[in-house]
C-alpha cells in the first residue's frame, strides 16, 4: 500500500515526522482509510503495520466518539479550520481503551485541494484514569457529607459558600452566589464577630451558639484549612439544638415543681420498688433520700394495710386510683394519707406516679367534728325530752337541714378531686356539682353550669338537650333506658357504655357511665350523681383485636377459626331463627403453583397472588355467603340456602372471574383447583361435606398441577425473552450449534434431544433477577454480580417444578461452572461438570461474542475463535473447543 504513494508529498512529510517524534502518527486518505502509521502508533493500538493498512480510522475509534470525530473531520475538509485538537478514545487490539490527545491537520495539493489528513496521537490514558479516580473520590466525599444530619458548608475568603450539604440546603436553601452573612443573617456586609471572619483572621477553631432569623438555635464550629492548591477555606459545622434547648427549659420547670411541691411525690416501679422521691417525702417519712430509693412501697405502709397494696397498684396501673390509707414514719409512728396514683411510662418502663398528702390534721378535725356533733345531738335530745312535741319536731327538722348541708358540702369537696368527670343534680334536675375533670372533658366551666336545668348537661355529649342515665335514677322512666343499648343495674347504681358524637369538638368518644342516687338521712332520693370516663382507646383496641382474631391479615378475608365456627353454627342451627338451614354448600379452592411463584419471584409476588385470589373469590360471593382463607394456599366459601346447582354456578363464576383476571394480568397466570359439596340432609355432618369438597378439589388439582406449572414456566420464559438481551433467534442458533457439536462427538440421540431443550431453557432463572441488574448496560458491582449468579439456583427450582424440565434441572444449576473450578455455584472442575454443560458453555460464549449487545458491538468470528482458544483449559473443555472450531469453519 505504501509503495503506491512513494514520492507523494504526504508520505514524504509522514516519513519526516515519524522519524523525529515519539508520538503516534497516522496518515489517512479523504475516505478515512489508514495509509501509513509509525511504530509508536502500532505499539499503542497493538496492531501491525499490515493490519492497520487494511483498516479505516473508525475501526480504531471508540463507538461513542465516532460521531464527534467525523464532525471535526468534516469541518476540516470544509475549510472551517486548518487543524483541530481534541481528546478521544481508541480501542486497542486487546479491546482495552486508549485515551489519546489528537492533533489533526490537512495536507493539501498544489491547487490547495485536500489530499490527506495527518493525525498525531499522544497516549494520555494514565492521566485520564487519574482524573477519573480523583473525580470519583470527590463525589464519594460529598455523598458521605450529604448523609450527615448536621449542616456542613465551606466558606471561601470572599465569604461565598463553595459547598453546602443537603442538611444545610434543607434549612437555608441553595446558597448560589450569595455571601454567607447575607444568606444566614440577611446582612449587607460581614460582622467582625461572625465565626468565618474570626477564623480567617485568627486561623484558630471557633465555637458559638447562634440564633438565626427563624429563631432556630445552632451549635456552630468553624475550622481553618487550605486545600491542595493553597486556597484558604473555612469548614463550618452547624448542629440544630433548638429542641434540646426547649426541652431543657421544660425540664427545669418540672424540676422546680417537683422539688417545691408540699405533697409527697413518689415514682414506684410495678413491683413496688421506689424509683424516685422528692424533698417532701424525705422530710415527711424521716428517711434520707438514699434510704427511700432502696426501699419498697410496702415498707412505708402500716402493717394492717399491706394486704391491699397489690390490688391498689393494679387499679392504679390500669385506670388510676384515689384512696386513703395509713403510712408510717421511720420511727414507727403512723399517719393517715390520701393517695392519688396513676400508671405511666418513663423510658419504656411502666411505673406508678403517686401524689401522697398527709391528712392527719384533716382526720383530727373530722374526729373532733364528729365528737362535737355527737355532743350536740345528746344536748338536743335532752332539750327535746323537756320541750313540747311541736318544738321537738322543729328542732329535728333544723338538725336534718344542717346535716343535709354538711353532707352536700362534703359531697362537693369529694367530687371536685375525683379523677373521673363527675356532675350531680338535685331532685329538680338542676346541676349542683360540676368537677374539674368534667370541666376539662367538656370545656365548660363550673360557673357556667351550676344551677342549669332542662338537660343542658347532655349538650356537650350529644349536641342536643335530652335525658341521660342520671335522669333515669331520678324519674325512673323506661323510655330513658331505651336510649342505651345496655344498662346494668347493681343495687341502686346504674352502669352503661355508649358512644357520644359531640364530645371533643365533634370528634366523638366512647364513654363509661356510672349513675347513683343521692340520699338524705332517711334514705330519700334528693338528687343523683353521674361519673363519666373516656374509654375510646379501650374500645378501639377491643374492636381491632376482635377483627384480627377473625380475619386473615394478608387477604382481609375471614380466617380458619371463624370459618369453622360458622360451620358449627350452621350445623346446630344457631344461625337460623327457627331450625337448621338446608341446603348448605361448601366450595374449596387451592392455588396451583404457589410454591413455584414464591421460589421464583419471592414471597411478595406470592402474597400478591393470594390477594388476587381473595379478590376473585370475594367478587363471586352472593348475599349471605362468606369466604375465608383457611390455609397457606387454600380458600373456602360457605353458602347457606344454596343447593348443588347454585354451588356449581358459583364455581363457574369463580372460573369466569379467574379468566378475566388472567386476561388483564398476564405476568403470572393464576390457576385454582376447585371442589364443592352440598348438605341436603340434617343427619349429615357439615365436616363430612367439607371433606367431600376437599377430595373433589384435590382430584381436580391432580389434573391441574402439571398444566398450571407448565403455564407458569412458559410465562416465565416469555417474560425472560421480553427482558433479557436473548432473542428467539439466539435460542435457535444455540440449539443448532449444540446439536452440531453433539453430533460431532457422537452423543446419543436421546441426549441430543435433552440438550436441545437445555439450550432453550438454560437461562430461565434470570426471570427472578431484578431489571436494574439484568438490563444494566455497564459493568456490575460485586453485589450485583452475586445477585446475578442466583439465576442458576432459581432456574433449578423452576425446572424441578415442571415435569418437562426435570431431566435438565441439574444442568441448569451447573451451566456456569468452569473447567478450572473457578465457576459457580458449586465450583466443579474438569469432568465433574456434566458434558452437556461443557458443550453449552462453548456455544453460548461464541454466540454472545459474535452478537451485538447494547453495551458493545459484536466481535468478529476470528476474534471470537481466538477467545475460545485463549480460555480453553480455563473456562472451557479444551477437547470440545478443538472439536468446535472445524464446525465453525465449515459453517462459514
Amino acid at each position: 500500500m505504501r509503495n503506491s504513494f512513494s514520492g507523494n508529498l504526504g508520505c514524504f512529510i509522514f516519513d519526516k515526522c515519524s522519524g523525529n517524534t515519539a508520538i503516534g502518527i497516522i496518515l489517512v486518505d479523504m475516505q478515512g482509510n489508514i495509509l501509513e502509521s509509525n511504530p509508536e502508533l502500532q505499539e499503542m493500538v497493538g496492531y501491525s503495520e499490515e493490519e492497520l493498512c487494511h483498516m479505516a480510522l473508525t475501526d480504531l475509534t471508540h463507538p461513542d466518539d465516532i460521531s464527534k470525530d467525523l464532525t471535526l473531520y468534516k469541518e476540516l475538509l470544509a475549510g472551517k479550520s486548518n487543524f483541530f485538537l481534541t481528546e478521544k478514545r481508541y480501542i486497542r487490539k486487546n479491546c482495552r481503551i486508549l485515551w489519546a490527545r489528537l492533533n489533526a491537520f490537512l495536507l493539501r495539493g498544489n491547487q490547495g485541494e485536500p489530499k490527506f489528513a495527518m493525525y498525531m496521537v499522544e497516549d494520555i490514558t494514565r492521566r485520564k484514569i487519574i482524573e477519573q479516580n480523583l473525580e470519583s473520590e470527590r463525589k464519594n466525599l460529598f455523598s458521605i457529607l450529604d448523609q450527615f444530619p448536621v449542616c456542613i458548608y465551606l466558606v471561601a475568603s470572599n465569604h461565598t459558600i463553595r459547598y453546602a450539604n443537603k442538611c444545610f440546603q434543607e434549612y437555608f436553601g441553595v446558597p448560589g452566589d450569595r455571601p454567607c452573612y447575607d444568606l444566614l443573617y440577611g446582612r449587607a456586609e460581614p460582622c467582625r464577630e461572625c465565626m468565618p471572619f474570626k477564623t480567617f483572621h485568627t486561623k484558630n477553631p471557633q465555637h458559638q451558639q447562634r440564633i438565626y432569623p427563624d429563631k432556630q438555635i445552632f451549635e456552630v464550629y468553624s475550622y481553618y484549612f487550605t486545600d491542595a492548591d493553597g486556597t484558604s477555606m473555612i469548614l463550618v459545622l452547624a448542629i440544630d439544638i433548638t429542641e434540646r434547648k426547649k426541652a431543657e427549659i421544660v425540664l427545669n420547670r418540672y424540676k422546680i415543681l417537683y422539688e417545691q411541691a408540699r405533697d409527697i411525690i413518689l415514682f414506684v416501679r410495678r413491683d413496688g420498688k421506689i424509683m424516685e422521691a422528692n424533698d417532701s417525702a424525705v422530710k415527711t417519712y424521716g428517711y434520707s433520700r438514699d434510704e427511700l430509693l432502696s426501699m419498697n412501697i410496702y415498707d412505708l405502709r402500716a402493717e394492717e394495710t399491706v394486704s391491699f397494696v397489690e390490688s391498689q397498684m393494679d387499679e392504679a396501673n390500669h385506670d388510676g386510683i384515689l384512696f386513703e390509707t395509713v403510712h408510717q414514719h421511720k420511727n414507727g409512728t403512723t399517719f393517715p394519707v390520701e393517695v392519688n396514683s396513676q400508671g405511666t411510662a418513663i423510658d419504656n418502663q411502666r411505673i406508678l406516679l403517686s401524689v401522697i398528702r398527709n391528712i392527719a390534721e384533716r382526720k383530727r378535725m373530722e374526729d373532733s367534728l364528729r365528737l362535737t356533733n355527737e355532743e350536740l345531738e345528746a344536748s338536743y335530745e335532752e332539750i327535746a325530752a323537756a320541750e313540747e312535741e311541736l318544738r321537738q319536731k322543729f328542732e329535728e327538722l333544723q338538725l336534718a337541714e344542717e346535716e343535709l348541708h354538711t353532707a352536700h358540702q362534703q359531697l362537693l369537696d369529694i367530687l371536685e378531686f375525683l379523677p373521673d368527670a363527675t356532675f350531680a343534680v338535685g331532685k329538680d334536675k338542676r346541676i349542683i356539682a360540676w368537677n374539674r375533670a368534667i370541666e376539662e372533658m367538656t370545656g365548660l366551666s363550673k360557673a357556667d353550669m351550676i344551677g342549669k336545668g332542662d338537660y343542658v348537661y347532655t349538650v356537650p355529649f350529644y349536641g342536643i338537650q335530652r335525658p341521660c342515665l342520671i335522669d333515669l335514677i331520678i324519674s325512673g322512666e323506661k323510655e330513658i333506658e331505651l336510649l342505651y343499648d345496655c344498662v346494668e343495674r347493681r343495687g341502686e347504681t346504674l352502669f352503661s357504655e355508649v358512644f357520644v358524637p359531640s364530645l371533643f369538638e365533634g370528634k366523638g368518644a366512647y364513654i363509661w357511665i356510672k349513675a347513683s342516687p343521692l340520699l338524705d338521712g332517711n334514705g330519700n332520693v334528693v338528687g343523683a350523681i353521674e361519673s363519666i370516663r373516656d374509654i375510646t382507646e379501650r374500645k378501639r383496641t377491643e374492636e381491632q383485636l376482635k377483627y384480627l382474631s377473625l380475619h386473615d391479615p394478608l387477604t382481609k378475608l375471614y380466617n380458619r377459626a371463624y370459618f369453622e365456627e360458622e360451620m358449627r353454627r350452621l350445623e346446630d342451627g344457631r344461625r337460623a331463627p327457627v331450625s337448621i338451614i338446608l341446603p348448605v354448600s361448601i366450595i374449596l379452592c387451592d392455588v396451583d403453583g404457589l410454591k413455584l411463584v414464591n421460589d421464583t419471584f419471592g414471597h411478595e409476588s406470592g402474597d400478591n397472588l393470594l390477594k388476587a385470589v381473595a379478590g376473585v373469590v370475594g367478587e363471586s360471593l352472593g348475599s349471605g355467603n362468606m369466604a375465608a382463607r383457611i390455609g397457606g394456599d387454600e380458600f373456602a366459601l360457605l353458602l347457606p340456602d344454596c343447593d348443588a346447582d347454585a354451588a356449581k354456578n358459583a364455581c363457574d363464576r369463580i372460573r369466569f372471574l379467574l379468566s378475566n383476571y388472567n386476561s388483564t394480568n398476564p405476568d403470572i397466570p393464576l390457576s385454582l383447583s376447585i371442589g364443592f359439596a352440598t348438605r341436603n340432609d340434617a343427619s349429615v355432618k357439615i365436616s363430612d361435606i367439607f371433606k367431600e369438597a376437599d377430595n373433589k378439589m384435590y382430584r381436580e388439582k391432580l389434573h391441574h398441577s402439571q398444566s398450571a406449572r407448565s403455564a407458569i414456566v412458559q410465562t416465565l420464559l416469555k417474560a425472560l425473552e421480553a427482558r433479557d438481551y436473548s432473542t428467539e433467534e439466539h435460542a435457535d442458533r444455540l440449539q443448532s450449534l449444540v446439536v452440531e457439536l453433539a453430533v460431532a462427538i457422537d452423543l446419543p440421540e436421546h441426549r441430543i434431544t435433552d440438550l436441545r431443550l437445555f439450550a432453550q431453557f438454560h437461562d430461565i432463572g434470570k426471570v427472578g433477577i431484578p431489571d436494574r441488574i439484568l438490563l444494566k448496560p455497564g459493568a456490575l458491582t460485586p453485589e450485583e454480580v452475586s445477585e446475578m449468579r442466583r439465576h442458576c439456583g432459581i432456574g433449578y427450582r423452576i425446572a424441578i417444578s415442571s415435569p418437562d424440565l426435570v431431566p435438565i434441572a441439574d444442568w441448569i444449576l451447573k451451566h456456569h461452572e468452569w473447567w478450572n473450578g473457578d465457576g459457580y455455584p458449586l465450583g466443579l472442575k474438569g469432568e465433574e461438570i456434566p458434558l452437556e454443560c461443557r458443550i453449552l458453555a462453548i456455544v453460548d460464549a461464541y454466540d454472545a461474542m459474535t452478537s451485538d449487545r447494547p453495551y458493545r458491538r459484536a466481535m468478529s468470528h476470528e476474534k471470537a475463535v481466538m477467545e475460545l482458544k485463549r480460555f480453553a483449559g480455563i473456562q472451557f473443555d479444551p477437547l470440545l473447543v478443538n472439536s468446535f472450531e472445524p464446525l465453525l469453519k465449515k459453517d462459514r
